[in-house]
């Protein structure tokens, strides 16, 4: 899995420009982990890899950042719990689904739970509908569809080489983060979701 590119996606978006520490991949001795974040989107991969020393990277030179830039707290973005904890069958997740999606990459989608099924639709029309592997809850939030494509091109690529039945996502409120984690925690994705009237 090409790793460096999906962080990078993050670490060069619009969002990131503003604080030039986001511009780094975060690698973290404490937890174990390689970030990227935009204040908008959060990409945790636990490392295969010993890292030793708590650093950032530039995401472009591939320089070491000056000690004095301070990467902000990930873990205070990480939900300590979510509303509703749903099951995504990872058989839906693929290729084809990215590129439905990317008709719609400008739009701001509405993620809905209902029973057994994960809706996106657009305020228009059903895009598609992904199967839960359990019943949940009903809920809903909105969120833009390019950081969605996004997330699920990250998680096609990583299932290439991972065996995985499920994609556990997050539901924590209609203007609280949703978050997405593989099923053996090496993986977390969180989006912020846009408020609508």
């Amino acid at each position: 899995m090409n790793l460096h590119k999906h962080l990078a996606v993050i670490t060069k978006s619009k969002s990131a420009t503003s604080r030039p520490v986001l511009q780094h991949f975060h690698y973290n001795k404490e937890s174990q982990s390689i970030s990227a974040c935009d204040s908008h989107r959060l990409l945790e991969f636990n490392s295969k890899e010993t890292i030793e020393k708590t650093i950032n990277i530039h995401y472009q030179t591939m320089q070491l950042a000056s000690e004095n830039m301070i990467y902000p707290d990930l873990q205070r973005l990480k939900p300590s719990k979510a509303d509703i904890v749903a099951k995504i069958d990872v058989r839906s997740i693929n290729p084809s689904l990215v590129q439905l999606l990317k008709v719609y990459k400008k739009e701001v989608i509405k993620l809905s739970l209902n029973e057994k099924t994960l809706t996106i639709e657009t305020d228009q029309q059903i895009i598609t509908s992904l199967p839960l592997l359990e019943t949940v809850e009903s809920c809903y939030l909105y969120m833009s569809c390019e950081y969605f494509i996004d997330l699920l091109a990250f998680f096609i690529d990583y299932l290439k080489e991972a065996r995985c039945e499920s994609l556990i996502t997050g539901f924590c409120g209609l203007n609280r983060p949703i978050f997405f984690e593989t099923e053996n925690s090496q993986c977390f994705y969180l989006i912020t979701p846009i408020r609508k009237k």
